[in-house]
């Protein structure tokens, strides 16, 4: 992915480097998590790495012999992987579950006040996005201490993940991408874990429209690829998120940053607390366990990414957590073939409810994703931005030009998406892994039908050989991509 960007046939090679630092910077292991892996503190010697490098976002594509395109899967299947389980996602969209109940666990870091002058910009008083360098670390359930130190303490709990992760899981019939969740079981206990550089570290482009980007090995080069527009969707909520919350105001937690600072006791917060650090992005870790009943509770660590003063009067206490994304607009005119492409500069002020209904078509993943992870972090509001391209052959300059506040269970109602459906499906993937032998897995939705396999994946067979893969995607009955 990073070699698909040409900074000489875009105009913006400064943009260029600049997302590909921040992507190392979205899905890196901290210094701290690497010494705890090498000194075996991590419960699993990086058990993503024996997979190898997968198709980046799960967006490739190929032309099979009788001249039809094909999707190819997230990560290349090995010859000797065993297909465990298939599940198709017309069985998964009729599944329901009342919510459970979450309990907080932990909570670290530092978070920094949402900036309200942010809510009044607009197409006629839009602001510069800013490239902001700071720090946010996106680490996998294996290699998070916290996790590890917490699976140590509750015996009753079998399953640990990330919100990431797990809102991949409960949208899956939405996605149309590719995408691959790495499954270690052990003693009993599930670990949920994303690749580095998988479709769960970025920001999908128009993955449901009629049309989707699509990568292969002619348009590697263009700006309009899906892993260069996902690259570039990713950097720009990484600096929106930064650019509205105000440095000077902050709320700071028992507990400091799991991954910036080893100097941390579970068992005794405020010993030592969280403090401003100003290379680290705002952003709160809350550790979060559910009991789903026959037997499986999860813990999750979930994500917040600013505060804003409590509301509803004098009686009202402590403050909002906020989650803060961005839709972005990278070509009104072409979009790709999408007919239905609105123009934000002409309409975003006075048609917004058309804007964002366009939204929930095109992006019905992404924003059913982000939806979910802000409930599982028990986010109070999801502030949303809307971001375009200065110019549309420039990647280097973005322009604000609003911002939407939604409450996450309503907004989860805007895009028709059914919470109890969710964890119907959570609840059943679940049923399926605690009922297979310790081993390593990996779990992933056909890149050509709308289901999902899960694959048993030794060590063995998992590290990559030449010529030991299969030469696409298991499309050998012919079917063609859908779209």
């Amino acid at each position: 992915q990073q070699q698909a960007y040409n900074p000489v046939k875009t105009s913006a090679a400064v943009a260029v480097a600049a997302l590909q630092r921040q992507k190392a910077q979205v899905s890196g292991v901290s210094a701290q998590v690497a010494a705890r892996r090498s000194a075996g503190l991590t419960g699993t010697e990086g058990p993503t790495s024996l997979l190898g490098q997968g198709s980046g976002i799960g967006a490739s594509i190929t032309i099979g012999n009788n001249g039809k395109q094909y999707r190819e899967p997230a990560i290349k299947i090995g010859r000797r992987w065993r297909v465990i389980k298939e599940i198709d996602f017309s069985v998964l969209s009729k599944l329901n579950m009342k919510p459970p109940t979450a309990a907080n666990l932990s909570q670290h870091g530092t978070l920094y006040y949402y900036d309200k002058t942010y809510d009044r910009v607009s197409t006629k008083q839009p602001k510069p996005l800013q490239a902001i360098d700071r720090l946010k670390y996106n680490t996998t359930a294996t290699d998070d201490p916290v996790l590890q130190k917490l699976s140590e303490k509750h015996d009753d709990v079998s399953v640990f993940a990330t919100d990431a992760v797990m809102a991949v899981l409960m949208t899956a019939p939405r996605s149309v991408y590719s995408w691959d969740i790495v499954v270690t079981k052990a003693n009993g206990k599930i670990w949920l874990d994303k690749r580095q550089d998988s479709l769960v570290d970025y920001n999908t482009v128009n993955e449901n429209s009629a049309d989707p980007p699509y990568d292969s090995s002619d348009n590697q080069d263009s700006i309009h690829s899906a892993s260069n527009l996902a690259l570039e969707a990713s950097y720009i909520n990484s600096n929106f998120a930064q650019q509205v919350t105000d440095r000077k105001k902050h709320v700071s937690f028992p507990l400091p940053n799991p991954f910036h600072s080893m100097d941390w006791d579970l068992d005794a917060p405020g010993k030592t607390p969280s403090k401003p650090e100003p290379s680290l992005a705002s952003v709160a870790y809350r550790y979060r366990s559910w009991d789903l009943g026959d037997s499986i509770k999860i813990i999750a660590r979930t994500e917040v990414d600013a505060v804003a003063p409590p509301t509803g009067g004098p009686g009202a206490t402590g403050p909002k957590f906020l989650t803060i994304k961005a839709l972005n607009e990278y070509d009104a005119k072409a979009m790709m073939g999408n007919s239905s492409a609105i123009d934000w500069m002409k309409r975003l002020d006075s048609q917004r409810g058309a804007v964002l209904a366009n939204e929930f078509k095109v992006n019905a993943s992404k924003l059913a994703r982000w939806t979910v992870q802000s409930i599982l972090s028990g986010a109070d509001s999801m502030k949303i931005g809307w971001v375009a391209r200065k110019n549309v052959r420039d990647l280097g300059k973005h322009t604000i030009l609003g911002c939407t506040n939604a409450t996450p269970s309503q907004f989860a109602q805007q895009i028709t998406l059914s919470l109890n459906n969710a964890w119907g499906i959570m609840k059943t993937i679940l049923d399926v892994l605690m009922k297979i032998p310790d081993d390593r897995y990996v779990l992933m939705k056909d890149p050509n039908k709308p289901m999902m396999r899960l694959y048993s994946v030794t060590e063995a067979n998992a590290e990559s050989e030449d010529g030991n893969e299969e030469p696409a995607n298991e499309s050998a009955d012919g079917e063609e991509a859908e779209d």
